[in-house]
């Protein structure tokens, strides 16, 4: 009956007082409740105040699912934004990721932004990953903590340093453009995307952010190349690698651009029959498949499932996860790069999975190529 009321969605409005009851509890009816008024959406504002009691059940699903909740219908300020700042401390890292996704809806700005600061330090990388993604969406007003979302683009982990450069592009363009010559030499694909994108939105205004594009219009990863080529503006110029300006320590010790490799391939989950001299030959740079272009289409042949993580299914977290895969000549997954992800581990378990897929070769011509292909990984809760 509730999961009903949640498919009914604005047309429900009328239940919420029942289901807000029903949150209020804190009995294992009370996650389904939240997730309902979720989706009812234009009821769902009004019981903020309800959601904020159900951050101290002592239910670890219902604390989880009212943070997530409060992400999606907003905190405002008050007392939301004070309980999602004490969860920001909780012992769970499941359930500080959520609480710092939420307080990026959170209107109390200077309170939330210092705490979102501080989590960037965090022992948990989604914890780090989900501070820094807060961050961004407050913009300028992040500004005091600039230094420490720079300290990030040094993350160890591979999806931090790219989220921190996109968030760095909204706190504070400047920053990221003094940095850039670092980044340059970033070996995550992603992190490099992160910052050709940021330039292509700045655009040429001088000579040093001239001279990161035109390294990165010469990046190994075709992706990066489009996005950098994307910023070029008739007569602006053209660099050779090794020819770009100088802007003191910043700069690569090459003095120019630096000698980027591909981004490392990850290990194999099975190991893959070796090819043979007869067997395809993936192209030195792979093609981008595009719907009725002239790259077949790889078809998935084999490979599990993800699993719905726990913690997730608890909490009620649906959505999808975007991977832009590189697929060899043979159909394996040679390299992946999440575009979108989702919390509470979701986003691991879509990887964990696709990377195991194998896929029918893309041809060109008749012959087996590398391509760079698109999917999309739905999660979704049975009713």
């Amino acid at each position: 009956m509730i999961d009903a009321l949640g498919i009914i969605g604005p047309r429900g409005a009328a239940a919420a007082p029942a289901l807000s009851r029903l949150v209020a509890t804190g009995d294992v009816n009370a996650a389904e409740a939240a997730k309902a008024l979720r989706r009812i959406g234009s009821a769902a504002a009004a019981v903020v105040p309800t959601l904020v009691r159900a951050l101290a059940s002592q239910e670890s699903g219902v604390r989880l699912m009212a943070a997530d909740t409060l992400r999606f219908v907003g905190c405002g300020s008050g007392t939301a934004s004070h309980a999602l700042l004490k969860a920001l401390g909780d012992s769970d890292p499941a359930m500080r990721e959520l609480a710092a996704l939420a307080l990026g809806g959170c209107t109390d700005s200077d309170r939330a932004v210092g705490s979102l600061g501080e989590r960037l330090a965090d022992t948990d990388p989604r914890v780090r990953l989900a501070a820094a993604e807060a961050l961004g969406g407050f913009g300028p007003a992040a500004a005091t903590e600039s230094s420490r979302v720079r300290g990030s683009t040094d993350d160890p982990d591979e999806r931090v340093r790219a989220q921190a450069v996109r968030s760095l592009a909204s706190i504070d363009p400047q920053a990221l453009v003094d940095d850039g010559g670092q980044l340059l030499s970033d070996p995550i694909a992603g992190v490099r995307l992160e910052l050709a994108r940021a330039l292509r939105s700045r655009g040429e205004t001088e000579p040093w952010i001239g001279g990161m594009i035109a390294c990165l219009a010469a990046d190994p990863d075709e992706a990066v190349r489009r996005a950098a080529s994307a910023t070029s503006r008739p007569g602006s110029s053209t660099l050779a690698r090794g020819e770009g300006p100088t802007r003191g320590e910043q700069l690569p010790s090459s003095g120019g651009c630096p000698e980027l490799r591909p981004t490392p391939t990850p290990a194999p989950v099975a190991t893959p029959a070796p090819r043979t001299a007869s067997g395809p030959t993936p192209t030195r740079c792979p093609y981008r498949y595009v719907q009725g272009g002239e790259i077949g289409e790889p078809v998935k042949v084999s490979g599990p499932e993800p699993d719905y993580a726990e913690q997730a299914r608890r909490a009620g977290v649906e959505g999808a996860v975007v991977l832009d895969l590189t697929i060899s000549g043979s159909g394996e997954v040679i390299d992946l790069r999440v575009l979108k992800g989702l919390p509470l581990g979701l986003t691991e378990a879509a990887v964990e999975a696709v990377r195991q897929w194998r896929f029918t070769p893309a041809k060109r011509e008749g012959r087996a190529v590398e391509v760079l292909y698109t999917v999309t990984v739905n999660f979704a809760l049975k009713r």
